[in-house]
């Protein structure tokens, strides 16, 4: 059993989005300087009511530029076609700071330099520290991605399942569970491994280090260790929680949805996902980016 939780490297998301939002805000302010007022009328219009609000008149406008909504003269209740959150920022920076344009281009100018900043950041969060990718285990090795994870996990295909499991799937080699546990018993001998199987697999695999039930997708299955011993759960999430408390990089080669990693995630730890559906794998990139 590993003698201390170990734990990824601290993360570089705020560092990395302050140098790219900082270098951002650098080219945007000569590009802001150029403008001397709104160049486009919806641009004028929510500065227009960004005005207003800081002059505490309200969400008023002076113009009728359009019969969307009744008006019984020039001066009337904004925001009928437009929303108001833009003028809504503005408006604080504009009483504040005096000089109307300019005071609006404020929180502009932070706000857009944010987008390339956070994009940057969540790129690296999602590219640098964790990846999800079509393998198939019957085809060779695990890509090397995998040699970073101190910790492997899976949840097997039964047996009883297999063939139809490799028909859906397109495979025509003939492939057997036989061989497929072959490939699987030779994975859990390079470092410490969790398998939840059925029953059945027992004489397929070495014998683990330590074995207990455990639920998983609605099923009842054995919890296998590999070069690792963890208190005995009830639940494949509550297997997966305590990984991430001893882990910090969990490899899953049959991932299926990712589950493993959307736990990692929420415990702030990185993952390496695989799996030989396409669909399963296009489902976690859609998904992963919701998991941070």
């Amino acid at each position: 059993m590993p003698s201390a939780a170990r734990t990824q490297p601290p993360p570089l998301f705020l560092g990395l989005f302050g140098s790219v939002w900082a270098a951002a805000a650098v080219l945007l302010l000569p590009a802001a300087l150029l403008l001397s007022g709104p160049g486009f009328l919806g641009s004028y219009y929510y500065f227009h009511v960004g005005a207003n609000l800081a002059s505490g008149r309200g969400f008023t406008e002076d113009i009728i530029w359009n019969y969307l909504s009744p008006t019984g003269g020039l001066s009337h209740p904004s925001n009928y076609y437009w929303q108001p959150l833009t003028s809504v920022v503005a408006a604080p920076f504009m009483a504040v700071l005096g000089e109307p344009f300019r005071s609006a281009q404020v929180p502009m100018v932070i706000l857009s330099a944010a987008i390339p900043g956070v994009t940057a950041g969540l790129s690296f969060r999602m590219g640098g520290s964790t990846i999800a990718m079509v393998h198939d285990l019957m085809a060779g090795p695990l890509p090397v991605e995998f040699e970073s994870c101190d910790v492997l996990y899976a949840e097997l295909p039964w047996r009883m399942g297999f063939a139809r499991y490799s028909t859906e799937q397109g495979f025509t080699d003939g492939r057997t569970y036989r061989q497929f546990m072959a490939v699987v018993s030779g994975i859990v001998a390079s470092r410490p491994t969790v398998l939840i199987t059925g029953s059945e697999a027992a004489r397929y695999l070495p014998a683990a280090m330590e074995t207990f039930p455990v639920w998983f997708n609605r099923f009842h299955g054995i919890a296998r260790c590999y070069g690792l011993a963890i208190r005995p759960v009830a639940q494949d999430t509550d297997l997966l929680w305590a990984l991430s408390r001893i882990y910090g990089r969990i490899g899953d080669f049959c991932c299926g949805h990712g589950l493993s990693g959307r736990i990692f995630s929420a415990a702030k730890k990185t993952w390496v996902l695989a799996d030989s559906s396409d669909l399963c794998i296009g489902a976690v990139a859609a998904a992963a980016p919701f998991w941070l």
